[in-house]
């Protein structure tokens, strides 16, 4: 008998799709839980306190989500293109269209506009870890790091405090540098 051969050709294609989606919910996973802390911090020079507390590695690490950094600078060369001679001098700079006060990435001028939207961000920054989320500026235990330019004049940091303040911000730590330990002479 003579059978017929068939030959079957069955194609063999690995479906992507399940592949691909995987992917994607990978690169959302590690892009929502990437570390943002260096969007956070603007350049500056931080004022040195020989005394200061430093924060323990477990302190960082367990309050990360509950603590935001505030820091207030001079505007930069690199991106803004000013050039302040006072502040490049090393001297105090009192205009205040060169100082910025950033939190979380977004920069606000001290200008009475920005100092409103900058408390709407204390406000909802505030509002999670607040006693009673109904009503706004109610105690929150979030805590703040002011970051301050050494240069900075006072008002400005006096400003952002009462900016949290007037949030419910009240648990506020400062941040500064300690200085290099000193070599014995010998």
């Amino acid at each position: 008998m003579g059978f017929k051969e068939h030959k079957v050709h069955d194609e063999v294609a690995p479906n992507l799709v399940p592949m691909i989606d995987i992917m994607f919910l990978l690169l959302l996973f590690f892009m929502l839980n990437a570390n943002f802390d260096a969007r956070a911090t603007e350049e500056m020079v931080s004022p040195i306190a020989k005394n200061a507390d430093e924060r323990k590695k477990d302190e960082k690490q367990e309050g990360s989500g509950s603590r935001v950094t505030v820091n207030i600078h001079h505007l930069s060369e690199g991106g803004d293109k000013l050039l302040c001679p006072t502040y490049k001098a090393g001297k105090v700079c009192r205009e205040d269209t060169h100082w910025l006060i950033s939190v979380q990435g977004r920069r606000h001028k001290l200008v009475k506009e920005d100092l409103e939207k900058l408390k709407s961000v204390f406000l909802d920054l505030a509002r999670p870890f607040s006693e009673d989320k109904s009503k706004p500026g109610s105690k929150s235990e979030r805590v703040m790091v002011i970051r301050a330019d050494r240069q900075a004049p006072y008002g400005y940091i006096q400003k952002t405090i009462e900016q949290l303040a007037g949030a419910g911000l009240y648990k506020i730590e400062v941040g500064v540098e300690k200085p290099a330990p000193e070599k014995p002479k010998g």
